[in-house]
């Protein structure tokens, strides 16, 4: 099932599926390195309190995610994995936690203030320590190359 979209810039289909506000982000298992799995969900909250991810605008190529990361929530290291052609993150920081959500990365493109970080997620390792107190909440775009 699929639903229209409208929208100034762009009129096109998209599935049911992506067309809710907030959907809950998982991490693949095969993401993950072993042990790792626990580390993802080191809080007593379930995991759709910890992540809320928005999708602003999709198409195949592009997309723009508003992303909040609660306390208790933390990315383990990890590596994007892609089907085809090469990946790019843009994520401007819109907040910072009080406490903890510190974002690393193997090599950034473009890394300011910790606030605006251009890098290449299909290829570097990156990750999210765990949120002590506040929230973290990012403006994310992906764009996929050939």
């Amino acid at each position: 099932m699929t639903h229209e979209v409208v929208s100034p810039w762009l009129r096109r289909k998209r599935p049911a599926s992506v067309e809710k506000d907030w959907s809950e982000v998982e991490i693949p298992a095969s993401m993950l390195e072993d042990g790792e799995m626990e580390q993802v969900r080191d809080s007593d909250r379930p995991a759709h309190d910890l992540v809320r991810n928005r999708v602003l605008f999709q198409t195949r190529s592009l997309s723009i995610y508003l992303v909040r990361y609660s306390p208790g929530h933390r990315i383990v290291p990890h590596v994007d994995m892609v089907s085809e052609g090469r990946l790019y993150k843009l994520n401007l920081v819109l907040a910072k936690p009080k406490s903890g959500g510190k974002f690393s990365c193997e090599r950034c493109i473009f890394k300011l203030f910790d606030r605006v970080i251009l890098f290449r997620p299909d290829l570097y390792r990156h990750a999210v320590t765990r949120i002590e107190r506040g929230n973290r909440w990012l403006l994310s775009f992906a764009l996929t190359r050939p």
